[in-house]
């Protein structure tokens, strides 16, 4: 064996030994690699679950009669008149007649405001036949903890 031979043997060993550490390394890049890839894919692929608020009715309020202009359930008034009871924010506002509960837009009267912003007023002077019904409204809000709501929290 000559000396050229003896290095070039040498360098292939050496060479195939780094081929072999490094083909070890290219496979645990890989692996990891794909770990990755995999984990991103889980992770796009699944949607979260919306969380859904829990709301919830306050109790009702009836602050006004039908005498003089109308029935004024109007919310300004109602959050003086009950601070803390109505939320900043209220989702839906609800209507009925303080008689038989039936629900205010079946009544066939016209309102000037039934709405989360103004609360309800039914103005008799709006009313083709004789004065406003006198109604109850609730508002339904955000609840912070389950023993808020009432039986009919959904």
């Amino acid at each position: 064996m000559t000396v050229g031979s003896f290095l070039t043997q040498d360098t292939q060993n050496h060479t195939r030994r780094r081929s072999r550490e490094n083909g070890h390394l290219t496979s645990a890049i890989m692996i990891k690699l794909m770990s990755l890839i995999v984990v991103a894919f889980l992770l796009l692929a699944v949607k979260p679950i919306p969380v859904q608020p829990l709301f919830c009715w306050t109790s009702w309020y009836d602050r006004s009669d039908p005498t003089g202009m109308g029935d004024w359930e109007d919310l300004p008034d109602l959050r003086r008149e009950n601070p803390g009871e109505i939320c900043p924010r209220p989702y839906a506002i609800q209507a009925v007649t303080v008689d038989g509960n039936i629900p205010a837009t079946s009544t066939g009267q016209q309102f000037y405001a039934y709405n989360t912003k103004m609360g309800f007023i039914c103005r008799n002077e709006d009313q083709n036949t004789g004065p406003c019904l006198d109604y109850k409204v609730r508002f339904r809000c955000p609840c912070f903890s389950p023993p808020e709501c009432n039986p009919e929290c959904p």
